[in-house]
């Protein structure tokens, strides 16, 4: 299970014109922020930890919501919300891709720099490396 708020999602993540700051909980286009909903910005920090993979329904419930039962149409409201966010559409996404009945897969390239070395940059095959840790 994936806790948004613990220690090994600490770092940077850039996609696109797009950088995620977990450490600050801030999303910033261009240098200029992007305001998400504390839940809308916890599902982007999930799918992006596990980029280029499918992320399911279950996982991302679990993700974001561990301690309560919440039904999945929720994730469909907050995944809509971040699609706003990246100007993405669902019938021809740069971003989120929706896996039909499954989940949903973060597309676009991700790299990755350690809030204490952000000259470093890594390929997303490193942020799947670790969300299977």
């Amino acid at each position: 299970m994936y806790a948004p708020s613990t220690p090994s999602a600490q770092g940077r993540y850039s996609f696109g014109e797009f950088t995620l700051d977990v450490p600050d909980r801030r999303l910033t286009r261009r240098a200029s922020p992007v305001h998400l909903a504390p839940k809308t910005y916890d599902v982007l920090v999930v799918l992006i930890r596990r980029a280029g993979r499918l992320v399911t329904k279950r996982e991302l419930l679990e993700g974001v919501w561990p301690d309560i039962f919440v039904d999945e149409g929720i994730l469909t409201v907050h995944v809509a919300a971040l699609r706003k966010a990246f100007g993405d559409r669902k019938q021809s996404p740069v971003y989120i891709e929706t896996v039909s009945r499954s989940g949903y897969r973060f597309i676009a390239a991700v790299t990755h720099a350690s809030a204490s070395d952000t000259a470093t940059t890594e390929p997303s095959m490193w942020l799947d490396r670790e969300a299977q840790r």
